[in-house]
């Protein structure tokens, strides 16, 4: 099973995340091939990467781009499907670990259901004490531990028959797909046309990546198991340059969107020999109208005041490390939800190499060595394109 998946690791900036990612999925002998696509070149790193007897346990091909622009990281994605030669394709993060035992399973769902182009599971949130003046957010303890997104995340099958109905079931219900195990050849039409798109929106691009998915086949969000852990802290900060209302007013926001359904309407349109590509574009701009009216209301309807005091709560208490009573809970949560024991097992022991890895002083003195030498040592949040949609 593992020669059927690639994980594509699309880099811009943040160094020490990348460092610490190699040196974990290394340490753990992670079990899948990996491309790693640098659109941010650091002389030092790309060095070190090149020398594969630093990483001996991975299987990966390392390739640089000159990711400048949002339309340089689309075609980055694509050409780096392109360059798969597995079955099944994945895009993942630097400053999140890949889940050995969920991607197996990811793939093996796939492997007995040829319907489908794209699964994924859970999403485990996790959270560093920022305790380490020179590496923050990088090594340390964990202080966090929950479920990422409970709503988006959850058992969802967009299995209709048709591709208008599972598009417009998304539109209506959307479920972000770009951490998906997919199918090669599904993932590699939705990078191009992606591309085609040229987007200058990433909420876009992230809809029309789920939307232009479900057209191709069936899709599936499953909480029988985990994909991955996510960062949190690392991605997406509200403010006045990522607030939609800016983007709606200030940008190429509309325009985004009459392209995106405009290119949807035109590949369902083959399915059907008696419907109008009018009738297939309203459908579809009916259920994103929907969706994005839920959407506003939950985002932009102001708070009571006893939420914000919750809010303010909850950010004190998730500093306050209670590991076993976090760990107890969070994993009897994946038991009530249906997970196996020899998963939930499974699941216990990557937390625990994850465990290591950030508390290791070995990382934390790789860290240091290329420390001078790196030119984002910061590790700024808004480097890299993707995750500041997160």
């Amino acid at each position: 099973m593992n020669d059927l998946l690639t994980v594509v690791l699309t880099l811009k900036g943040r160094e020490y995340f990348t460092l610490r990612w190699l040196w974990h999925h290394n340490r753990i002998k992670f079990p899948f091939k990996i491309i790693i696509a640098d659109g941010q070149v650091d002389p030092k790193l790309s060095s070190m990467i090149k020398n594969k007897s630093n990483f001996p346990e991975l299987d990966y091909e390392y390739v640089e781009w000159a990711d400048l622009s949002l339309q340089d990281y689309f075609l980055k994605c694509w050409k780096s499907v392109e360059l798969v030669n597995t079955k099944y394709v994945r895009f993942a993060d630097n400053d999140d670990f890949l889940s050995p035992e969920g991607l197996k399973q990811d793939v093996l769902f796939l492997e007995n259901n040829p319907v489908f182009v794209c699964t994924q599971g859970a999403v485990v949130g996790f959270g560093i004490h920022k305790t380490d003046p020179q590496f923050p957010l990088v090594t340390g303890r964990l202080n966090s531990l929950r479920d990422r997104y409970n709503s988006t995340y959850k058992n969802k099958e967009f299995n209709s028959e048709t591709p208008l109905d599972r598009a417009a079931e998304m539109a209506n219900d959307y479920h972000p797909l770009f951490y998906g195990v997919y199918r090669k050849e599904a993932l590699r039409i939705v990078t191009q046309e992606i591309v085609v798109l040229a987007p200058e929106n990433l909420l876009v691009h992230e809809h029309f990546w789920s939307l232009r998915s479900v057209v191709l086949g069936k899709a599936s969000t499953r909480s029988s198991h985990i994909s991955y852990y996510r960062q949190l802290e690392t991605g997406y900060q509200f403010n006045e340059q990522n607030d939609w209302i800016h983007k709606v007013l200030r940008k190429n926001f509309t325009d985004d969107l009459k392209r995106m359904i405009g290119m949807l309407s035109a590949s369902i349109q083959p399915s059907f020999t008696s419907v109008d590509n009018t009738d297939i574009s309203e459908k579809l701009w009916s259920a994103y109208e929907s969706h994005t009216r839920k959407w506003i209301i939950k985002n932009y309807q102001r708070p009571k005041a006893w939420h914000l005091r919750l809010a303010k709560l909850k950010g004190r208490l998730v500093n306050v490390s209670r590991k076993p009573l976090m760990r107890e809970r969070f994993f009897n949560k994946l038991s009530i939800a249906g997970i196996n024991r020899t998963s939930i097992d499974a699941y216990k022991d990557e937390l625990r190499e994850i465990e290591k890895s950030l508390e290791s002083s070995d990382l934390r003195q790789l860290l240091l060595e290329f420390s001078p030498n790196i030119e984002s040592s910061k590790n700024k949040k808004e480097l890299h394109p993707r995750r500041n949609l997160a």
